[in-house]
């Protein structure tokens, strides 16, 4: 089965051509996913599959009361579901209730009043991204993984807000050719991460 490569999509922030397999991010759904435990809990869902309050306490190094009581909050948005095939009576299975993810975050940011939440949302997602790099840089992996694994960083660009579109469309178009390909043997599961954004020049402009 094809695999997705980026989960959570939260890149861009455009509707996704892959639209019918993600669900968009509704003000509910924003305003439940507004803390930072709760955007890693429904990311590492969505990136490494099912998992149990406990485990997921294991991996992310706080209390499973916590991941519990942030597990039943993101249950009642409608962003996490119970895996029926997995769960007993005395453990619960959880998994994300949607193979992806996006939000029209120039809408959210630019209003006074879901600022804030689509600020923490999008802060703590970059910041896991970071998170989880750093993680393949400390972990055992064969050398030919070593040797293939990408550290890209291009020179400045400079671009209008429409080049910048054209670009992400055409890093999302190659993304979805991978995406679409049958699971090779000896596939794992690789996260590609894009980033793109303007910055200010010593002028502030």
């Amino acid at each position: 089965m094809p695999r997705s490569l980026g989960k959570f999509r939260l890149a861009g922030m455009s509707k996704p051509s892959s639209a019918a397999q993600s669900r968009e991010l509704d003000l509910r759904s924003l305003r439940a996913l507004a803390h930072p435990l709760r955007v890693e809990i429904l990311q590492t869902l969505s990136t490494d599959g099912p998992s149990t309050s406990a485990r997921l306490a294991a991996r992310i190094g706080v209390r499973s009361g916590s991941t519990s009581w942030h597990l039943a909050k993101l249950a009642e948005a409608g962003l996490v579901v119970e895996d029926p095939e997995r769960g007993t009576l005395r453990e619960r299975w959880w998994q994300a209730a949607s193979p992806g993810w996006w939000m029209d975050a120039a809408t959210y940011l630019g209003d006074e009043q879901t600022n804030v939440e689509a600020t923490l949302v999008l802060g703590s997602v970059i910041r896991q991204h970071l998170r989880r790099a750093e993680q393949f840089l400390g972990e055992e992996w064969p050398e030919e993984w070593r040797r293939a694994w990408i550290l890209e960083t291009s020179l400045p660009l400079r671009l209008t807000p429409r080049g910048l579109t054209e670009l992400g469309e055409r890093l999302r178009g190659v993304l979805g050719e991978f995406t679409a390909r049958p699971d090779d043997e000896g596939a794992e599961t690789v996260l590609v991460q894009i980033h793109g954004f303007p910055v200010h020049g010593e002028s502030g402009r």
